[in-house]
C-alpha cells in the first residue's frame, strides 16, 4: 500500500501545459517549474534504484518518488500515464530517471525547490520558449559576442548593449557557445522547454589567447567554426544556405576574395596558383586527388559536406609546418560524433543522394560515424543542355570510429572510399568508358605527454586505380587505353612544447613512400594537309612506367610572445623527394599584432616550395621524365578591423613570384575534352616565371538579427613568361567583385539568400585558322585546318550571375528537417568562356565568324535533408 506522503491523487489537477508550468503547491505556494530546466531540484539528486519489465509507468514514478522521499502529484486519468515501461538503473540521480522515463512519451515532470512533483501534458509540437539574455563583462555590457546553439541554426551576436536572442527554440537540450576575442570562451548546457522564457545573464572574463591558438597568417579562413583568435570565418549556416551547385564546399569556398573558380569544377585556383598547388588534408591525412568526375572537370568533391565538422583555409603564407605546396592549405575536419545516443540524417537534392549515422559506445568514451553518398548527374546535364548521352556516377563512403584516452588525448580509425564512373557515346567525337576508385585508411592520435608537451600523429596507407578507355565509332580509327595505379603508405607526427606562457616549440616530420604504375597505349589517325595533298597520319605510342619516390619533410618552428599584443613565429623545413631529387630549404616568418580586441594585424614572410606529383606525368602527352620542384618566394600582409554592430573591415596585399615553372601540355580551348591528348588546341608551354599579386579588400557582416551580408573587391594580376614575354595565366582576374546577401526571421526559421558576382572576362586564346586547297583528280576542295594561336592573347567579355536559395527548416521531436531551393544563374546570363572561329566555305568565298562558347545557364534545383 503506498503511503500518502509519496502519492498524492487529485482527479481535478489535470493541468494543461501552460497552467501546469504557473501551477502554485496548495500547501507550501511554491511556483512549479520543467524538471527538464536548466538546473534540477536538489531534492531529486537522491540516487534511485530501479529495475522493472513492462511495469505501468504511474507504479514506477510513485516507486522513485517514495525513495527519493519527495511528493507526486497527477492525475489518474493523465494519458499515457498507464504506459508500460522497463528500465533497469543502479544508484541513478531521481531526477534523471524521471527524464529517462518522460522522454519519449507525451509527460513531462513539473517540481518545485523542495522536489514536489506534478506529472503534467507536454507541451505541443509546435510549442516554442524564447531565449534571450545579456553578456556582460566586469567594466558593462559586452557587444559583439558571438551566440552559437552548437549543432543547430541558431547564431546571433550581442548588440551594443550585449543584447541576444535566439527567438523561439524548438524544446530540447543545447550546448550555448559564447565567443570573442580577447574573452575566454564560455560555454553552458542549456535546456528549453516550450512553454517558457529563458532569460540568462552570462559573464565573460578577459583572457589572452593562448600562444598556440593565435592566427600568424594573412589569408586564414575558419570554416563552420567561429574562432576566438581572429580571422575570417564562415560558419556552418552560411555553408549551408549559400546557393551552390552540388552542395560542396569547395564551391562554398569559390565564392571568398582571391578564389578564382570555373562554372563547371569544383577546383578552385588560389592567387593566380592551380588547385594542384593547394595541399589538402581530411583529419590529418593529405588527400591525393580529392575530387569526383575528373574527365568532366572534377565537379565536386569526394568529402559529404554533411560528414564536414569544420575546416581551415590558408590562402597565403603558410608557416613551417606546412610543405610541398605553394597555393595555400586546405585542411578538412570531420565531424566529432555526439556520443549520447544514435543520430541519423539523410538527403535527397536534384545531384545526389547521401545518409549518415553516428552514436557513442562505451558510456561515452567511444564514438562512431559512417556517412555515404551516391550522385546522379544527368537531370542536371539535362537542365543545362549538356549531351544527353553522357552518363556520369559517383559515390563515396566515409568512415571512423574514435576512443577518448586520458588527459584530453584521442585515437581514431578512419576509411575513405570514393569512385567515379563515366561513359559518354557520340558519333562525331571519340566515345569514353572511364571508372576511378580512391581508397584512404588512417589512424590518428593526440595526446599529451606531461603537462607541456603535445603530439599528434597520422599514418595511412592509400591507394588510387584509374582506368580510361576510347575509340571512335566512325570515321578514323582512335584507340586509348590509360590504365594507372598509385599506392602509398605515411606517417607524420607534430610536436609541440610549451615553453612557458610566451613560448611554444613546434617541430614534426612527415615520411611517405609511393609506387606507381602508367600503363598507357595511344593509336590516333589523323587528316593533315601536305603540299596541296591530304594525307592521313597516325599518331601511336605505347608507354609503360613504375617509379617509386621516398619523401622525407622536416620542420622545426619558435612562437615567441613578447608582449601580449605581438606574437612572432621564425621557422624553417627541409623536404626531399627521390624520384626528382630535390632537397630544399624553405625558411618561414610570421608576425601576428593585435592590439586591441578588434585589430589585428597578421603579415607573412617565406620560400615555399612543390616537387611534382610522382601520380603527375604526362604520359598521354609524351612526357616520361619528372621534373623539378617549383620554388616561390612569397610576402602577405592583412588588416582586420572590427567596427560597430558586428561589421568587420579586411584589407590583404600578397606578392608571390615562382620560379622553376613546371612545363606542360595544355589545352588551351576552354572546352572540357576527356581527350585532350588528340585535342588540336594542344599546345605545350614551359614558363620561365609566374608572379601574382594582388590587393582584396572586404566587409562583413554576419549573425546578424535579420540580415547577413558581405562584399568584396579584388584587384589582382597572375601572369607568366614564355620566350620573354609576360602573358595572362589561364584564371587571371584583374577585377572581381563578390557579394552575398542573406535574410532571415530572428528564429531562423528559413533563410532567403542571394549571392552575385562579377569579375573581368576570362583571357583565352583564339584560333589558328589554316585553309587550304586540296586538289584529288579532276576535283579542288577546300580544306580547313584549327590550331591554338597567340597563347592567352584575348579575353573574354565580364563574367556576371546572381544566384538565389530559400532554405525552410522545420523542427520534429527528434531533430529538425530542412528544405530548400536553388536557382543558379537567375537571370540565365550569358557568360562568355572564349570564341572558337567557325569557316564559313560558299559560292562568294570563305567567311570566317567567330562564336561565343558559353558557361552554364540557368539551373533550378531543389533537395530534402532529415535529422533525427
Amino acid at each position: 500500500m503506498r503511503s500518502l506522503k509519496h502519492l498524492a491523487i487529485l482527479p481535478l489537477l489535470a493541468l494543461p501545459p501552460a497552467a501546469a508550468a504557473g501551477a502554485q503547491a496548495s500547501s507550501a505556494g511554491a511556483r512549479y517549474v520543467a524538471l527538464d530546466s536548466l538546473a534540477p531540484p536538489s531534492a531529486l539528486s537522491a540516487a534511485v534504484t530501479v529495475a522493472v519489465k513492462s511495469t505501468p509507468l504511474r507504479t514506477v514514478v510513485a516507486d522513485i518518488a517514495k525513495q527519493a522521499n519527495v511528493s507526486l502529484v497527477f492525475d489518474p486519468g493523465l494519458a499515457g500515464i498507464d504506459r508500460a515501461v522497463t528500465i533497469d538503473v543502479q544508484r541513478v540521480p531521481a531526477a534523471s530517471v524521471l527524464m529517462r522515463l518522460l522522454d519519449d512519451t507525451n509527460l513531462r515532470a513539473m517540481v518545485t525547490s523542495g522536489g514536489t512533483i506534478v506529472l503534467a501534458e507536454r507541451p505541443k509540437r509546435d510549442a516554442r520558449g524564447n531565449v534571450v539574455g545579456t553578456v556582460h563583462q566586469m567594466s558593462g555590457p559586452l557587444p559583439g559576442v558571438r551566440m552559437v546553439l552548437l549543432g543547430t541554426r541558431f547564431a546571433t551576436m550581442t548588440d551594443a548593449f550585449g543584447r541576444f536572442d535566439f527567438g523561439a527554440v524548438a524544446p530540447g537540450s543545447y550546448s550555448l557557445r559564447a565567443l570573442r576575442m580577447g574573452f575566454a570562451p564560455l560555454s553552458l548546457a542549456l535546456r528549453v522547454s516550450g512553454d517558457s522564457a529563458s532569460h540568462l545573464d552570462l559573464a565573460m572574463t578577459e583572457a589572452a589567447v593562448p600562444v598556440d591558438a593565435v592566427i600568424v597568417t594573412p589569408g586564414y579562413v575558419g570554416v563552420m567554426q567561429p574562432g576566438i583568435a581572429g580571422g575570417q570565418t564562415l560558419t556552418r549556416q552560411q555553408i549551408e544556405t549559400v546557393p551552390q551547385l552540388g552542395e560542396d564546399v569547395y564551391r562554398t569556398i569559390g565564392r571568398l576574395p582571391g578564389v578564382a573558380t570555373d562554372d563547371y569544377s569544383a577546383r578552385f585556383d588560389i592567387r593566380g596558383e592551380s588547385a594542384e598547388a593547394l595541399y589538402v588534408t581530411l583529419d590529418g591525412l593529405p588527400l591525393v586527388e580529392p575530387y569526383h568526375l575528373r574527365d568532366i572537370g572534377s565537379a565536386l568533391s569526394i568529402v559529404d559536406l554533411a560528414s564536414l565538422g569544420r575546416a581551415e583555409l590558408i590562402a597565403g603564407g603558410p608557416s613551417a609546418e606546412y610543405g610541398d605546396q605553394i597555393a595555400g592549405v586546405f585542411k578538412l575536419h570531420s565531424v566529432d560524433p555526439r556520443p549520447d545516443r544514435a543520430r541519423t540524417s539523410a538527403g535527397i537534392s536534384l545531384t545526389n543522394l547521401r545518409a549518415m549515422s553516428q552514436g557513442g559506445f562505451a558510456d561515452g568514451k567511444g564514438s562512431w560515424l559512417v556517412s555515404g553518398r551516391r550522385g546522379f548527374l544527368d537531370l542536371v546535364f539535362k537542365l543545362a543542355n549538356i549531351d544527353d548521352s553522357i552518363s556520369p556516377r559517383y559515390d563515396d563512403v566515409f568512415a571512423k570510429v574514435a576512443y577518448s584516452l586520458p588527459r584530453g588525448g584521442q585515437v581514431a580509425v578512419h576509411a575513405l572510399h570514393a569512385g567515379d564512373r563515366l561513359t559518354y557515346l557520340s558519333v562525331s567525337e571519340p566515345s569514353i568508358d572511364s571508372k576511378y576508385t580512391s581508397d584512404y585508411t588512417w589512424i590518428t592520435l593526440e595526446n599529451r605527454l606531461g603537462a607541456r608537451l603535445r603530439q599528434e600523429s597520422v599514418a595511412w596507407v592509400d591507394a588510387l586505380d584509374w582506368r580510361r578507355a576510347g575509340n571512335s565509332l566512325r570515321g578514323l580509327p582512335v584507340r586509348i587505353a590509360d590504365v594507372r595505379a598509385l599506392h602509398g603508405a605515411g606517417l607524420r607526427t607534430d610536436w609541440s612544447l610549451d615553453l612557458g606562457a610566451r613560448a611554444l616549440l613546434k617541430v614534426g616530420t612527415e615520411l611517405t613512400h609511393e609506387t606507381a604504375s602508367y600503363d598507357y597505349s595511344k593509336l590516333f589517325r589523323h587528316n593533315v594537309v601536305d603540299a596541296g595533298t591530304v594525307t592521313v597520319r597516325s599518331d601511336s605510342d605505347a608507354v609503360t612506367l613504375h617509379p617509386a619516390s621516398d619523401r622525407v619533410g622536416l620542420y622545426v618552428s619558435q612562437r615567441f610572445r613578447p608582449i601580449n599584443a605581438l606574437t612572432l613565429e621564425a621557422g624553417g623545413r627541409y623536404d626531399r623527394a627521390s624520384h626528382t631529387g630535390d632537397a630544399y630549404a624553405s625558411p618561414r616568418f610570421n608576425i601576428a599584432y593585435q592590439p586591441t580586441s578588434s585589430t589585428s594585424l597578421r603579415a607573412s614572410l617565406g620560400t615555399h616550395t612543390q616537387s611534382q606529383s610522382l601520380f603527375g606525368l604526362q604520359v598521354e602527352d609524351g612526357i616520361q621524365t619528372f621534373q623539378r620542384a617549383e620554388r616561390a618566394r612569397q610576402a602577405s600582409i592583412g588588416l582586420d578591423q572590427g567596427t560597430w554592430n558586428g561589421i568587420t573591415l579586411r584589407v590583404e596585399a600578397y606578392d608571390r613570384d615562382v620560379r622553376n615553372v613546371r612545363a606542360k601540355f595544355v589545352n588551351t580551348q576552354r572546352k572540357i575534352d576527356v581527350f585532350a591528348e588528340i585535342n588540336p588546341y594542344l599546345a605545350f608551354i614551359a614558363p620561365a616565371r609566374a608572379h601574382a599579386r594582388g590587393i582584396e579588400l572586404s566587409v562583413e557582416r554576419d549573425d546578424g538579427r535579420r540580415m547577413d551580408w558581405s562584399a568584396s573587391y579584388v584587384i589582382s594580376s597572375s601572369t607568366q613568361e614564355l620566350d620573354g614575354v609576360w602573358i595572362p595565366r589561364p584564371t587571371d582576374q584583374p577585377r572581381a567583385f563578390r557579394g552575398d546577401w542573406s535574410f532571415h526571421p530572428v528564429t531562423n526559421r528559413w533563410r532567403f539568400s542571394v549571392s552575385g558576382m562579377r569579375h573581368s572576362g576570362w583571357p583565352y586564346t583564339p584560333d589558328a585558322v589554316r585553309v587550304d586547297t586540296v586538289h584529288s583528280g579532276t576535283n579542288t576542295n577546300i580544306w580547313v585546318t584549327h590550331s591554338s594561336g597567340e597563347l592567352y592573347s584575348r579575353r573574354a567579355t565580364p563574367y556576371q550571375r546572381l544566384d538565389a536559395r530559400w532554405t525552410w527548416f522545420i523542427d520534429t521531436r527528434s531533430g529538425r528537417a530542412s528544405l530548400f531551393v536553388d536557382v543558379y544563374n537567375v537571370l540565365n546570363n550569358t557568360n562568355e568562356r572564349d570564341r572558337p572561329t567557325n569557316v564559313i566555305i560558299s559560292n562568294v568565298g570563305t567567311r570566317f565568324q567567330e562564336t561565343s562558347r558559353a558557361s552554364l545557364p540557368r539551373i533550378p534545383s531543389f533537395g530534402l535533408n532529415w535529422e533525427f
